[in-house]
């Protein structure tokens, strides 16, 4: 299903870091360009917590806060470079200059102004066709933007086509046709550029921003799961390594309405139960299971996600994920340490997690 543009489509591009706007879509925003379509790009972060490439680049180990200023508006720069190279004018490109590494804190702890300032963007800019992270993607980045954006464009009713990208943890993932860009020769000689333009991002090689940049670039329909469950919401997380497991240190719990309205909240897995809001098993090393009331009245989706402290690896261990009817009775329920506050997960169908832990470069 080839993606078509015209004269009077109004794109609008959402990515989370310098350089997806490229890797994602480059030959998607030429096309664009090409046809007369007015395209405006928004990028959440400016890159700038990414120590590995500067420490190399720069030759120090410490970075102080001046240092990290640098390599955002470094950052920032090539982003602006490799849009010109797509054709993309620079007033119609927007840093949010959010916390890079952040976003998953901010649809927690700020998630009615996150999605305020994105429905802004929709409000100006009317988009026929928004592109934006797909929820399955392992970098929590990417999938925290996904459900902001996604309760931007239903709190702001819009009608444009939705689809999505999906850079990180995709290994191994079904292929099913989809919306897709078959790139001309000049048009991925573009794209290559633009990606190069990225140059801080090449340190450890030209070959890891290289591999996004095909001669088909691969779009999603968004896959947000049906919430249907009715009592308890319940999830099961399955971990594909025991030191996933270990690390797991939280359960982030989301719901947006059909309106656009919404609540997340996190809850600490330690001393988990205490107050009798969450109910927390491990049937086994590999396995959590959390269980919660429904805390909020009105809700279209439903997801779910642990999250851990771990820097080691910035890509998630598991991926948000819709609720359970129902969790198999016969398992063993060995109780996690009593204490806090605590939640349930499942992970089920298409939105059962995409383990990434053999993901080891930070985007």
């Amino acid at each position: 299903m080839e993606i078509t543009c015209h004269a009077g489509d109004r794109l609008l591009v959402i990515a989370p870091h310098p350089d997806d706007e490229s890797l994602a879509c480059g030959g998607l925003i030429q096309r664009a360009v090409a046809a007369g379509a007015d395209v405006c790009v928004v990028i959440a972060t400016r890159g700038d917590a990414n120590p590995w490439p500067q420490r190399w680049s720069e030759r120090r180990w410490r970075l102080d806060p001046a240092a990290v200023a640098r390599w955002g508006a470094l950052r920032t720069s090539e982003a602006r470079a490799a849009l010109e190279i797509l054709g993309v004018a620079d007033d119609r490109v927007c840093f949010l200059q959010w916390a890079d590494q952040g976003l998953t804190t901010r649809l927690v702890r700020e998630g009615d102004a996150s999605v305020a300032k994105l429905r802004e963007f929709v409000a100006l800019q009317r988009p026929t066709l928004v592109v934006m992270p797909d929820i399955r993607d392992s970098h929590p980045d990417h999938s925290a933007l996904a459900i902001l954006v996604e309760a931007a464009l239903r709190a702001e009713s819009s009608k444009a086509r939705v689809l999505t990208y999906w850079l990180h943890g995709r290994r191994g993932a079904p292929v099913r046709p989809s919306p897709q860009v078959t790139l001309s020769p000049s048009e991925l000689a573009i794209k290559r550029a633009a990606a190069l333009s990225h140059v801080s991002q090449t340190h450890f090689g030209r070959s890891r921003l290289l591999r996004f940049v095909d001669v088909v670039e691969r779009f999603l329909e968004p896959g947000w799961p049906r919430h249907e469950v009715r009592g308890q919401w319940r999830w099961r997380f399955v971990a594909r390594r025991s030191w996933s497991m270990a690390a797991a240190r939280r359960v982030h719990v989301v719901a947006v309405s059909a309106t656009g309205a919404l609540h997340a909240v996190s809850f600490e897995l330690r001393g988990a139960g205490r107050d009798n809001v969450l109910r927390v098993t491990r049937p086994s090393r590999l396995a959590l299971e959390v269980e919660i009331g429904p805390p909020w009245p009105q809700y279209a989706i439903v997801l779910a996600k642990l999250g851990t402290d771990h820097r080691i690896n910035v890509f998630d261990s598991f991926a948000w994920t819709g609720c359970t009817e129902a969790l198999q009775e016969s398992i063993h329920h060995a109780a996690l340490p009593t204490g806090s506050r605590l939640r349930r997960v499942t992970a089920t169908g298409a939105m059962a997690p995409s383990v990434a832990d053999d993901e080891t470069v930070p985007s």
